[in-house]
């Protein structure tokens, strides 16, 4: 009971984190809408000047940096909204049916241990490489106001 209260609260301190990482304007959630995780269309034609929107041709290291920014906030957003969860219910779920089985209580358990070490893992990730998109941003001339939202005046 001691290990489970302690995978809770380490369950809540990753949720109040991603929720606090949501209120410094980190793109999380983001499913792909707006913008879209392509952030060009990759066709560029000398001949036409590239126009302005989400779908404009891809024309630098930009376009590169945007796109994988927004892969990996795609990536957390369905880790943390949507795996997770699910396999924090599956685990609980096992966990309440196991019938007094200490195996299956503990088949949850684990379930309910690893998906506690997956989200760790998975935020660890997202500190990692979004750090290392903003430094490349700032050593390649592309700027980095805040941490971790890239600006681009190259266009």
């Amino acid at each position: 009971m001691k290990s489970i209260t302690a995978i809770v609260a380490v369950f809540a301190l990753f949720a109040f984190g991603a929720q606090m990482a949501s209120a410094q304007s980190v793109s999380i959630p983001y499913w792909g809408a707006n913008p879209p995780i392509l952030s060009c269309t990759g066709n560029y034609d000398p001949q036409n000047p590239p126009q302005a929107g989400p779908t404009r041709p891809c024309t630098s290291l930009c376009d590169l940096i945007f796109t994988a920014r927004n892969v990996v906030y795609f990536a957390i957003t369905l880790t943390l909204f949507a795996i997770a969860p699910a396999m924090f219910l599956w685990g609980g779920f096992l966990m309440v049916v196991s019938g007094g089985s200490a195996e299956r209580f503990g088949k949850g358990r684990k379930v309910l241990v690893n998906t506690a070490i997956g989200v760790a893992l998975a935020l660890g990730a997202f500190v990692i490489v979004a750090t290392l998109l903003w430094a490349a941003g700032a050593r390649l001339g592309v700027g980095g106001v805040g941490w971790p939202d890239i600006q681009c005046p190259i266009q």
